[in-house]
């Protein structure tokens, strides 16, 4: 691989595919994580730890779920793998999908190992671990079959993951384990890597470095016999500071014997951000030169490269990554995972931290703050207030409606009882009931109360229909034009006729349906003139108890008339 291109500010491009298939979506950002050291603050050994890789669209992606990803990077003709991953989520929030990953160390070791009958030696234990779990063993890991040959194991019993026993292994053979990017197992140890980086190559402020160097001085390991006695077993003739484990299979000389091959690693605790490079991995040693021209070496612990064409690397030594803090594992982790488990069986959980106390008993939950990222809520939820941007409740059926409800309330008068006040959103209906009633459903608003009353300086309804009507029921009707207006509870009929003779009996020219009905019930009847001539025989206009315009008497002429009534 060429510095000039992978170190360089060149555009790169990432290739996925997902179960074989290529993935054409743009990406936003791609993320890769790494660790060496686990959950250690103090450089140690037999740590197991998952890469991990977060990768953000800048659309809405479907079918990630449970998939396979193999993620390449490409640049200057050059490809370079990056490994690959098992999905393990896939959230879309604000019209983006991010998916995180995370490579066999997780999907295929992290899982209950139950060791074959007759095995004995801690290579049979490993080779086991690899047929039962489908993953390979690297060259580095089979350098030490013999090492692991001279292992006691057939005392080993249920109860572990794949990845814990992997990590105990790689404790006996002073090393780290790893996946590496073709897939494989690695039993690792901290190596130069041939990079170089100078303080004024770190983004500003992002380049946090100790002042002196920090020695890998002394490795304690605690073994715990079938008696139950514990001891910590240290290298002969060395003290200092450094990592703790656990490791039942350790004995003092394969302690001094790792310790000779490992023992003594020199390094300056460091946290630093900078242009990056995709070829860096965990557990690689740069060369590092501080700006009054100091240099020293800064193992990569945890590494966490940020790609988006450019490629930002973040690197920490001696310290717990918070980015890595999920993907950590080892002996002290699968330890730490089960001693929790062992103490939530004992029926009572009380964490206390700075956040407060958390009671876990019985069932139940006690605590001043819960976070979630999703609930699902079987039974009631109660509380005085549910607050948030967008919160959707429903599938509550009502009983008092026979409907399904979204949101539902009411209260019960404690000393006259009955339900004094009921408020529920239904799918397409909405009741308010108290003393007075609102009903919003299909059909429109109902308001049923004692008393209405609007105070405001303006008050608008746009509620009116308007309609006028040039053709009559009647043939004595010639031409004509009359429009009913329906606002507010009130019908106004007005216009003109013109007759071609008299109407000599009651006659409709407009049916109900045009002209409402009063409210009274009784027919509502005036007298229209003929303004030409004060001679003409008067014409008897109004609407029918029942609705309709109706007309008789008049002459041959012109009739103007207006009527106004309430309706219902």
């Amino acid at each position: 691989m060429t510095d000039s291109i992978w170190r360089g500010a060149g555009l790169k491009e990432a290739t996925l595919l997902l179960n074989g298939s290529a993935v054409t979506a743009e990406l936003a950002s791609l993320s890769i994580s790494g660790s060496v050291n686990g959950d250690q603050e103090e450089v140690a050994v037999g740590a197991a730890c998952a890469r991990t890789v977060t990768i953000q669209f800048s659309g809405v992606q479907n079918g990630f779920s449970d998939g396979l990803l193999k993620v390449s990077v490409a640049a200057g003709g050059e490809t370079l793998p990056v490994g690959t991953f098992q999905v393990i989520e896939s959230v879309t929030r604000g019209g983006q999908t991010t998916v995180t990953a995370a490579d066999a160390m997780l999907y295929l070791l992290d899982k209950d190992y139950v060791p074959t009958a007759g095995l004995s030696s801690a290579w049979a234990v490993l080779s086991d671990i690899a047929d039962q779990s489908g993953v390979t063993l690297g060259a580095s890991v089979t350098g030490f079959r013999s090492t692991l040959a001279a292992v006691d194991m057939s005392g080993l019993t249920t109860g572990h993951t794949g990845r814990t026993v992997v990590g105990w292994l790689a404790a006996l053979c002073g090393r780290n384990a790893v996946i590496s990017r073709a897939g494989k197992l690695e039993f690792v140890w901290y190596a130069a890597s041939g990079f170089t980086l100078g303080q004024q190559d770190c983004y500003e402020g992002m380049d946090q470095v100790q002042e002196s160097d920090r020695v890998f001085s002394v490795l304690a390991v605690t073994v715990t016999d079938a008696e139950g006695e514990t001891t910590t077993l240290t290298p002969s003739g060395v003290s200092g500071s450094g990592g703790v484990i656990e490791n039942d299979y350790m004995t003092q000389e394969r302690l001094d014997a790792i310790w000779r091959d490992i023992g003594g690693l020199t390094y300056r605790p460091a946290e630093l951000s900078f242009l990056g490079d995709l070829r860096l991995d965990a557990g690689d040693l740069i060369s590092f030169t501080l700006a009054d021209g100091t240099s020293c070496t800064v193992p990569a612990m945890n590494l966490t490269h940020t790609f988006d064409g450019g490629v930002t690397t973040q690197l920490t030594a001696a310290g717990q990554s918070e980015t890595v803090s999920a993907a950590g594992g080892g002996v002290l982790t699968g330890k730490v995972k089960q001693l929790a488990a062992d103490v939530a069986q004992l029926g009572a959980l009380t964490v206390t931290d700075e956040n407060g106390t958390t009671k876990i008993n019985g069932g139940r939950i006690d605590t001043d703050s819960l976070f979630a990222q999703d609930i699902t809520a079987t039974g009631t939820i109660s509380g005085l207030k549910l607050r948030g941007s967008d919160i959707d409740v429903e599938t509550l059926y009502d009983e008092k409606y026979n409907s399904r409800a979204v949101i539902k309330t009411e209260y019960t008068d404690q000393v006259w009882g009955g339900t004094e006040y009921y408020y529920t959103l239904s799918l397409g209906v909405t009741y308010l009931e108290n003393e007075s009633n609102l009903t919003v459903d299909y059909d429109g608003i109902a308001v049923s109360a004692p008393k209405l009353k609007m105070t405001a300086d303006l008050v608008s309804a746009n509620l009116q229909s308007n309609e006028t009507y040039t053709v009559f029921d009647s043939g004595l009707v010639s031409e004509g034009s009359v429009t009913v207006v329906k606002k507010l509870g009130w019908c106004l009929v007005h216009g003109s006729v013109t007759l071609t003779d008299t109407v000599s009996a009651m006659t409709n020219i407009l049916g109900s349906a045009k002209v409402p009905a009063p409210q009274t019930g009784v027919g509502i009847y005036t007298t229209a003139g003929y303004w030409t001539s004060s001679y003409t025989r008067l014409m008897r206009v109004g609407v029918g108890a029942g609705g309709s315009l109706r007309i008789m008497y008049g002459d041959a002429g012109t009739f103007p008339f207006s009527i106004a009534y309430p309706i219902a």
